[in-house]
């Protein structure tokens, strides 16, 4: 194995940040590499975590990150119960997006509500969107049993700002896909409300007019443009 120093790998952790949302493909094989590095416990969750994200929200390929985190795993000793049980919440995520109806019961409340909201938009972005509802109101049920607890509920603030910010990107939406959409970006802007900084209201806010918006808007609506040669003669 390689080894790499702290800070080449911090750099290169920061590059595939930056390029995974437009390049996920390239960054998956980036990764790959990573599989023949010396890692250290808290590289080796990072590398999981950009993984399991990559695999699960912008390729949907589940079964391959599953495969890539085992491959990653078997690979690397990992002394620290703490560092096994956060790597294979990395793992469970996948798990859950491939079969929805996984309930972990096993784990803590903390555990499961992190498996579950991050599962959450590893669904909606796949579509269809029913099993992003049902996964999100597992989500919610349990932020309602941590809602004294800011971190998680920072956690879900900052899924569904993003996943409302995914969302809106569409070009085209059915009726249950706008409905998931308003529920996601009413949800917060309510905990944005009560944790997060004035600046943190006003996005949360332009995020919920912009899905109110595009929830009118009409069928078939394309541009919204008319045809000049059709309309308005020479």
């Amino acid at each position: 194995m390689v080894q790499t120093s702290d800070k080449l790998f911090h750099e290169e952790l920061e590059q595939n940040w930056k390029d995974h949302t437009k390049q996920p493909e390239l960054v998956c094989d980036r990764l790959q590499r990573q599989l023949h590095s010396r890692l250290n416990e808290d590289q080796l969750l990072e590398v999981a975590s950009i993984a399991s994200h990559i695999y699960g929200e912008h390729l949907g390929r589940w079964n391959d990150g599953l495969s890539y985190l085992e491959k990653l795993r078997n690979l690397h000793h990992v002394d620290s119960h703490s560092v096994q049980l956060r790597f294979q919440r990395q793992q469970a995520i996948l798990m859950k997006a491939q079969e929805p109806s996984l309930s972990f019961n096993e784990l803590q409340e903390k555990d499961r509500f992190y498996i579950f909201t991050l599962t959450v938009a590893a669904l909606a972005l796949q579509r269809p969107i029913e099993f992003a509802f049902q996964v999100y109101e597992e989500a919610e049920k349990l932020l309602e049993k941590l809602k004294e607890d800011r971190e998680q509920r920072l956690l879900f603030a900052v899924m569904t700002a993003n996943l409302t910010c995914d969302l809106l990107e569409w070009k085209e939406f059915t009726q249950k896909e706008i409905q998931f959409l308003l529920l996601v970006a009413e949800k917060s802007r309510t905990l944005w409300a009560q944790d997060g900084n004035p600046s943190d209201c006003d996005r949360a806010t332009f995020r919920l007019l912009q899905s109110y918006q595009l929830s009118l808007r009409p069928q078939n609506y394309g541009s919204g443009r008319y045809p000049r040669f059709h309309w308005i003669k020479p």
